[in-house]
């Protein structure tokens, strides 16, 4: 049996994954901070094979997450790790909060490393090939007005260019950074805004999740993407371009 454990599994990108690494033939070990019943109606909806579901985690709570992760050591057929869980929160510097700071360093940076070093091992200890997939944005390299979140997600940048020296041969790590998704993130942009957004991209719209997916599991076969690790990816349709 083929595992694979992905976050943010609820909808957008790591529904998307999910979907995808589903009909490649693996079963799901979806993380989310939302309820199993959000996640499971989310995913039998799109026809995933789940074999476990680890929901409303604690997320302003590292030990409290170390704790809910503690069920991921018996999974012996782990061969996939994928990091799609986000949280962007809060204002500029002058506003922002520590909370909200220490929250999106939880979700989009520490986790990822929990998640990494549980799989790290898991693969040594059953010598199985692991390939993961950490999901980050572009204003990780370029910045944004809102410093916690352009923090964190510049974070696992370095996190998977370390996983990457440390874990080779037998784990592949590498990370694909988006531009604006069409997704829950995004769900408070007006028309126009959008429109702005897709004026200012080469490929004239935002990403649709599935885009973003297609990638992920190229990333994440250990046949098709055998000699790539270390890669950051720019998924951005040229957003990216000119920032």
């Amino acid at each position: 049996m083929k595992l694979a454990v992905v976050t943010g599994v609820h909808e957008g990108i790591g529904l998307a994954c999910c979907t995808r690494l589903s009909k490649l033939g693996y079963q799901i070990v979806g993380i989310d901070s939302v309820s199993v019943d959000k996640m499971h109606k989310s995913l039998t909806g799109a026809g995933v094979k789940i074999e476990m579901l680890i929901g409303d985690l604690p997320i302003q709570d590292n030990g409290e997450i170390t704790k809910s992760l503690e069920v991921l050591k018996g999974l012996k057929s782990w061969s996939v790790l994928v990091n799609a869980l986000a949280s962007n929160l809060g204002e500029g510097i002058y506003e922002s909060r520590l909370d909200d700071w220490n929250t999106m360093i939880n979700v989009n940076l520490t986790l990822p490393y929990q998640l990494s070093q549980l799989f790290a091992l898991s693969c040594k200890e059953n010598n199985v090939a692991g390939s993961i997939v950490n999901v980050s944005s572009m204003v990780g390299l370029i910045g944004a007005k809102k410093p916690g979140y352009a923090s964190s997600r510049s974070g696992i940048f370095g996190l998977t260019k370390s996983l990457a020296m440390q874990l080779g041969p037998n784990v592949r790590c590498n990370l694909v950074y988006t531009g604006a998704v069409n997704d829950l993130m995004h769900s408070d942009w007006d028309s126009e805004k959008r429109r702005k957004v897709s004026n200012a991209t080469p490929m004239g719209r935002l990403a649709e999740p599935e885009d973003i997916a297609r990638i992920i599991t190229f990333l994440a076969d250990n046949e098709e993407s055998s000699f790539i690790t270390g890669a950051t990816i720019n998924a951005t349709g040229g957003q990216y371009l000119g920032q």
